[in-house]
């Protein structure tokens, strides 16, 4: 297993110096967008705009870059 960091990125940016470990780059893809939608259930549209979860993999490099606002206007329409 690999280990993938989620960062929050924009506004005020939380940098996450645990991570968690998947199996594989996908599945870690696959739990950033699930937190995503979580992320942008929870806040108004304003409060979206620039807000982006970043994944990383253990050498730093990012593999994903998910903005917000796109799954909080998925959820309201």
């Amino acid at each position: 297993m690999a280990r993938y960091f989620f960062h929050l990125s924009g506004g005020f940016p939380i940098e996450d110096d645990e991570g968690e470990d998947f199996p594989s780059r996908d599945e870690a893809i696959a739990a950033a967008q699930r937190s995503a939608r979580e992320l942008a259930l929870h806040r108004e549209p304003a409060q979206l705009h620039g807000l982006a979860l970043r994944v990383t993999d253990e050498a730093g490099e990012e593999i994903a870059n998910i903005q917000l606002a796109p799954y909080r206007n998925a959820l309201t329409s």
